[in-house]
This record gives structure tokens, C-alpha cells and sequence, in this order.
């Protein structure tokens, strides 16, 4: 894992960071036994709040447009909260005729209201620790990105180790950046993470302490780039990225609890309530967990676990035991991650067909490149039936239309068993996927979590993408086709790959443009793949019961109906009915979870 020092307040970074709509997409990289079931576990947690007492509410909203749900559109002017839960929606004078002296009074000013948004695929806590150490993400050239770097290392004289964060690809497309570059500016351990997060440049500090042996390995498998020679350039990708944990000291339990806390105050400040955390390493999961037990985490949390291709008996079990020792308040930890192939830009992501030309990374010399993945289908086979056996709930990265379709075959015996134990699956990413598959989502009721804001025709897409997909980049991100043919959506930002705001993906969803198309200076083509446009509430859907479903909390969130929990956002203006290219002027005026407001505290 990554490692901090000094410990900035970084809500103000943070923060305005989000205004930034050119964060880039990509894909980020994943980083006692137990004597009861999962499901037996589970059983004795409280479901949500007490049963309240409808004769005085807490709170009562009121003067709005409550949206109760995206899917019906059902607009209502006022409801009544009580321990924490809806206990009555209606008209305003109705809902306040119940009103007494200790209920709160909230006038919306006739604004938009609609449930709190879930973020089916973040990493919250790794994401607010990058805000604490070097950001390149504003640099477009390999000179650019040289010059942060001096400036950074010139700044922090005092630290032991440089870490950073958000190359671009297209960035240094053209003009390589190799150790021989990094060797210039310092002589300590030095790790530089692209904005995907599939590749890592390290400088000959870090590399020469990687035994040699192990480099090897990677080798052969493609995953090392080469200088002049045949020597190492320090730039490594996918799996071998982890060699540097050896050499690059991690980030500390207090100090990932520190950042998440600045997180959850961005999270919060865009109307997110709930979220799904894709990769909980055990420094991340602990962080989340020293929160939970302070009452301090305000958004409920799915921890999906880290896991690895060789995992075995001893290690599922270990697995096991941190869902059910880290479950406590408003976080559950029942899902697991599999990080089944890479990223189509690096010519790692797995395809049906071959990448054009010689490009990609080849697992088998001799053939046509279809890129890799981390497990074969045998093997990934029994991961996925050990984690259901085990009552995980699976969430899958697949990238390329191979991958989606080895997760499909995976989870495709385990149908039966997964719906007797209310097993919620999904892949996430979803780059290609072959049409011939489209429908098998809804068959085995797995949900496709995507990431909105990528489907447009940026960089990545014109210069990484296109060259050499050819012809498939006019496939890419199937929204509306997976739609058409039954499947569930949830929508997630990756962040901090992309923006976390939920309403510039929506925007994004809606005309596959990027949300400056029109301004002064945009020199954009055309929306990206037009057929596959999303309706706003189709998206705004994906962003409530979608994400409600994935986290197993359809029965208390998603919507807002009696009964359910008071998580919702109020919006200065009414984007569901706004021209697609102004959804994401929308700001969030407040956030509320169970009836408190977390946004603004």
C-alpha cells in the first residue's frame, strides 16, 4: 500500500477538486476463525432503526418536490421522519397538521428533493489519502509532469519517499517517461501511479531493490516495459505493481482514518449516502471500522474485501472473519472483489478478438493478442463458488468483452444458490461487452455497475482507445443496450479515476458528451456511441435502487416511502426536467442521512 508523512487537512483539496470535470477516467487498481454462517450472522443484525412512534415526528420536510422514486416519478410536497425512518409523505399542510413542539421544521423553499445517490463503485479511503501526497493530474505532457515532480520533491525536502498520483496516459503516449527521468530529480524511493491505476513508474531507487527474481516473473508475462538494451524503463503495470510493496511503506491505520474523514465530507457535499467501497484492503477496512465505532461514518458503507488469484482454504476463512468482525453500525462487509482482467489502453483488458496489429499484452507468444487475466476460467470457477458458499456477495472488475463473459460463466452455475442466499453480484466497468451476452445479466439477475462519466470521447478514447479497438470503440459502454435487455443498473465514479459528483455522470450518461461540449474552445466530435444514451431517470435510477439493490439495502434505501430511511438530498434546481446539458450545473443545498444532515455540518 501507499505511504503519507505529514498529514495536511486536505477538505479544502478535496473540495475543489470536484470542480475539476477534466479528472480522467480509467480503471483504478485493486490493492480467529468464524464459528457461525454468514447468513446466521447477518440474521442477528438489526435490519434498520427502531420501529419509531408516529405521533410526533423528529422532522418534518416540507415546500419541496419529493421525488419518491426515479423508476415512477412520483412527486410528493412534504414527509414526517421519525427515528430516523419516513413515517408519512403527502401534501404540506397535511404533514405538518402533525407536527409537534419538539418536531423540527425543514422548509425546502419548493426545491428539489430525491434520494440520497449510492456510489456502487469508489475508493473513498485510498482516494482521500492521494489528496495528502503528489497529484499530476493537471499535467498533459511528460515536461509538465517532470516539472510538478521537481516542485514537489523541492517542497517536501523532509519526506523519506515520493508518492504521486494521476499521470496521464496520452500524456506520455509519445514521449516516454522512464527512471532515467525520475533518477534526475531525487535519489529516494519514488512511485508515480497513472490516473487508471493500472500502471506504475518507479525510479532505479525502488527498482533495484525489487529482487530480481521476481521482476523476472513479470517479465515474461509482458508487464515490464523495456528501454533500449532490454534493461527495466521502472515502468510496471497490473500485478506487478505489487512488487513495490516491498520497497514503498504503507499507508497507516490512523492516518487512512484521518483522510476518510475529509472524504466522507466531499461525499456527503454531493449528495452521497451510501456507497460501495471496491477495494477494502485490511488498512481501509480498519479505517472504515474506527469510524463506524465512533459514529463518525456519515454514508452507509459496503466494504467489498480484497482478494487474490491463489487465495486458498486458510485464507477465505481469514476472509470470513473480517465480515463478520468489521460489520458493526452503518458498515457491512459481505462482498468480495475479483480483479479479473486490466485495461483495454495498456492492452491488458481480455477480448474476444484480438487488439489491431501487435499491440497488447500477450499470455500466449506466437498468437494474436487478446490482453490477460489474472485468473483462468477454472480457477476463477472455484473462487467464485467458495465466496458464495461463503455468502459473499461477488463484485467483479471486467473491462474487456472476454472478461465480462469468463464472470458471467463463473456466476452461471452458482444462479440457484446465490438467489437462496439474496446474493446481490455485479460487474463493474463493462468497457465491451459481446451483444450475445447482453441478455444473460437479466437471466442471472447479475447487475451491471458502470462508470457514466467515461463514455465520452476524450483522450483515453481518440488516442488509446480507437487506434486499437478500430471499429469496437462504436460498442463501448453499452448503457442502453444492457438496459433494453432487462439488465439492473448501478452507476459508480471509480473516483478519484473520475469526478465522484453523481449529476456530471448523469450528465455524461445522458448525451455522451463531456459537460463542457458547447463551451468556448470545446473541440469535441459527437457524442460517443449516441444509441446508447440513457434517460435521466434511467440513470437517476442506476444512482438509487440500482446502487440500493447492490448493497443489500433495497428495503430501507433507494426510495423515499414510509418506512424507509430519511436519506435523501435537496438541489438548488430541478435537473430531472433541466436541458441534458445543463444537469450538471445542479448544486447540492443539503444532505441528509436518517434524517440528520450531514451536508453542510
Amino acid at each position: 500500500m501507499k505511504r503519507i508523512l505529514p498529514l495536511p487537512d486536505i477538505a479544502t483539496a478535496l473540495f475543489s477538486s470536484v470542480q475539476n470535470a477534466d479528472l480522467k477516467r480509467g480503471l483504478r487498481r485493486r490493492r480467529q476463525p468464524v464459528l457461525l454462517s454468514l447468513a446466521a450472522a447477518f440474521a442477528a443484525l438489526p435490519a434498520g432503526a427502531a420501529a419509531p412512534d408516529p405521533a410526533t415526528p423528529d422532522l418534518i420536510v416540507h415546500n419541496a418536490q419529493i421525488v419518491v422514486s426515479a423508476e415512477s416519478g412520483e412527486r410528493q410536497e412534504a414527509m414526517a421522519v421519525s427515528g430516523g425512518q419516513i413515517i408519512k409523505i403527502g401534501k404540506s399542510k397535511e404533514i405538518l397538521a402533525g407536527a409537534g413542539k419538539t418536531t423540527k421544521l425543514y422548509d425546502a423553499g419548493g426545491k428539489l428533493i430525491v434520494p440520497g445517490f449510492h456510489d456502487s463503485h469508489i475508493h473513498l479511503a485510498e482516494g482521500a489519502v492521494e489528496y495528502t501526497q503528489l497529484r499530476l493530474n493537471e499535467a498533459r505532457s511528460k515536461t509538465e509532469i517532470l516539472s510538478a515532480i521537481q516542485a514537489y520533491v523541492q517542497k517536501h525536502k523532509n519526506l523519506k519517499e515520493i508518492i504521486g498520483h494521476g499521470i496521464s496516459l496520452p500524456a506520455v503516449l509519445d514521449d516516454k517517461l522512464t527512471r532515467v527521468d525520475l533518477d534526475k530529480l531525487t535519489d529516494k524511493p519514488m512511485a508515480l501511479y497513472s490516473e487508471d491505476g493500472h500502471s506504475l513508474w518507479v525510479n532505479s531507487k525502488v527498482l533495484n531493490r525489487i529482487p530480481r527474481e521476481k521482476l523476472a516473473l513479470f517479465d515474461k508475462q509482458g508487464l515490464l516495459d523495456k528501454l533500449e538494451g532490454d534493461a527495466n524503463s521502472g515502468l510496471l503495470k497490473e500485478e506487478a505493481m505489487y512488487l513495490v510493496d516491498s520497497v514503498i511503506k504503507g499507508t497507516s491505520r490512523r492516518q487512512f482514518a484521518h483522510a476518510l474523514k475529509d472524504g466522507l465530507k466531499l461525499a456527503n457535499s454531493l449528495g452521497i449516502t451510501s456507497i460501495q467501497e471496491a477495494h477494502a484492503t485490511d488498512a481501509v477496512l480498519k479505517a472504515y471500522y474506527d469510524l463506524a465505532r465512533r459514529k463518525e461514518l456519515t454514508l452507509r458503507v459496503e466494504a467489498a474485501l480484497h482478494t487474490s488469484p491463489n487465495m486458498d482454504a486458510g485464507d477465505l476463512l481469514k476472509l470470513q472473519a473480517k465480515s463478520f468482525n468489521y460489520t458493526t453500525g452503518n458498515l457491512r462487509v459481505r462482498s468480495a472483489k475479483i480483479f479479473l482482467d486490466g485495461v483495454i489502453e495498456t492492452g491488458t483488458a481480455a477480448l474476444l478478438k484480438p487488439y489491431i496489429g501487435k499491440f497488447g499484452v500477450e499470455q500466449n507468444p506466437g498468437k494474436d493478442c487478446l490482453g490477460l487475466t489474472n485468473l483462468d476460467q477454472p480457477r476463477l470457477n472455484k473462487l467464485v463458488a467458495e465466496l458464495v458458499s461463503r455468502d459473499f456477495q461477488i463484485h467483479i472488475h471486467a473491462i474487456g468483452d472476454r472478461a465480462v463473459r469468463m464472470a458471467l460463466d463463473a456466476l452461471e452455475p452458482m444462479t440457484e444458490l446465490s438467489a437462496e442466499k439474496d446474493l446481490r453480484h455485479h460487474i463493474a466497468h463493462l468497457e465491451l461487452v459481446d451483444e450475445q451476452d447482453f441478455h444473460r445479466f437479466q437471466k442471472l439477475n447479475v447487475t451491471a455497475n458502470f462508470q457514466p462519466y467515461w463514455a465520452f470521447r476524450d483522450p483515453y478514447v481518440e488516442k488509446l482507445t480507437v487506434p486499437i479497438l478500430g471499429a469496437r470503440s462504436e460498442f463501448i459502454y453499452p448503457l442502453a443496450s444492457l438496459t433494453r435487455a432487462g439488465a439492473r443498473l448501478a452507476a459508480g465514479s471509480d473516483w478519484t479515476v473520475s469526478t465522484m459528483n453523481p449529476l456530471e455522470a448523469m450528465q455524461v450518461a445522458v448525451t455522451r458528451l463531456p459537460i463542457n461540449a458547447g463551451a468556448a474552445g470545446d473541440t469535441t466530435k459527437g457524442p460517443l456511441n449516441e444509441k446508447e444514451r440513457l434517460s435521466i431517470k434511467q440513470i437517476l435510477a442506476a444512482y438509487t435502487t440500482g446502487g440500493a439493490y447492490v448493497n443489500h439495502s433495497d428495503k430501507h434505501t433507494g426510495t423515499l416511502e414510509p418506512g424507509k430511511y430519511a436519506d435523501f438530498v435537496v438541489l438548488d434546481r430541478d435537473f430531472i426536467n433541466l436541458p441534458p446539458h445543463e444537469i450538471a450545473r445542479t448544486k447540492v443545498l443539503a444532505t441528509f442521512l436518517e434524517g440528520k444532515q450531514v451536508y453542510p455540518r
